[in-house]
């Protein structure tokens, strides 16, 4: 490609698919790209915002890694099965299990108890505007006797 082929459009499509820098630009388009980048004025303001988009994502990049070395390594413990550690002994792996247990069904019977009562006030709603509605009808009709 000619420099004068390149556009600000296809230099912009360019910065938004590759990130800013040149080694990863395609190599047909490299040496328009930069001959492009150093002659346009508003080029530098484009390449910096590629940059600080590069940068964010090399920082989302480096966390996923980390967190992908977390999630390897407790899959390695369950695959091992020592999910609690060597020292804990067999009683306390028990009452591990049972308090594990113990908070999952307080979660449950919460969740049961707060959809209980979200129900519950649902039909007290539904009820009131009912009566409010019959009200209003009885009001309608009063007017319209009187």
């Amino acid at each position: 490609m000619r420099n004068e082929d390149m556009t600000a459009r296809r230099f912009r499509d360019i910065l938004d698919a590759y990130g800013a820098d040149p080694v990863r630009w395609p190599d047909g388009e490299r040496e328009a790209a930069c001959a492009f980048a150093a002659g346009n004025a508003d080029a530098a303001e484009w390449l910096a915002e590629a940059l600080s988009l590069d940068d964010m994502l090399m920082a989302v990049d480096d966390v996923a890694v980390s967190e992908r070395l977390h999630f390897q390594t407790v899959a390695k413990m369950i695959a091992a099965n020592d999910v609690t550690g060597p020292a804990m002994a067999e009683p306390a792996r028990r009452m591990a299990v049972f308090w594990a247990g113990a908070g999952v069904a307080a979660c449950l019977a919460g969740a049961v108890f707060g959809i209980n009562i979200s129900l519950n006030s649902l039909d007290e709603l539904r009820a009131q505007s009912v009566l409010e509605q019959a009200q209003m009808v009885e009001m309608a009709e009063e007017l319209g006797n009187g």
